[in-house]
């Protein structure tokens, strides 16, 4: 059964389990060629495509029928990842076309690829920078606590609720 609601590359199986965690052997084998071989074509043969921009293949994911395949790209050294990314969508069918030079070998069919935008690292980068704002604040904080004069008893206690009536 095929789930058609984000993809039609997700398979839910007949006890609704994703069958993408499942990948065959075959399935994760073709992945990593498609992902080693494009990684070899977006750095030696796509300049043109790129410019300065570092592609870097994340990930690779083929369908069960080898015929369709995801490919998570991460997009380096340039302030427009998006619009390399369209580059990329516009020019598939030469990368297909590169591909297919690199695999024939190996597979009996190349795949019809769709490409992604990875952005793993930047969420990764941006969590970083968060994590050390809250770091310094709490220093700043503890700095603020050694130079007072902070009593250890509780100013705004009121005493008279505590005594036995």
């Amino acid at each position: 059964m095929v789930a058609h609601a984000e993809s039609a590359i997700t398979y839910i199986g007949a006890d609704n389990t994703n069958l993408a965690d499942m990948e065959s052997i075959r399935q994760k084998q073709v992945a990593k060629i498609i992902q080693v071989a494009l990684s070899e074509v977006f750095m030696l043969q796509a300049r043109e495509i790129l410019g300065s921009a570092m592609v870097s293949v994340t990930a690779v994911r083929v369908a069960p029928d080898l015929l369709q395949g995801r490919v998570y790209l991460s997009i380096y050294n340039t302030s427009k990842p998006d619009e390399i990314l369209s580059f990329i969508r516009y020019n598939e069918r030469e990368l297909r076309r590169l591909l297919g030079v690199k695999i024939r070998n190996k597979v009996r069919r190349i795949p019809e690829l769709d490409y992604f935008r990875d952005d793993t690292m930047d969420e990764v980068i941006k969590l970083e920078g968060i994590f050390d704002e809250i770091k310094q604040k709490d220093q700043e904080i503890d700095e603020i606590r050694k130079t007072s004069d902070f009593r250890e008893e509780n100013p705004y206690k009121d005493e008279s609720l505590n005594e036995p009536s």
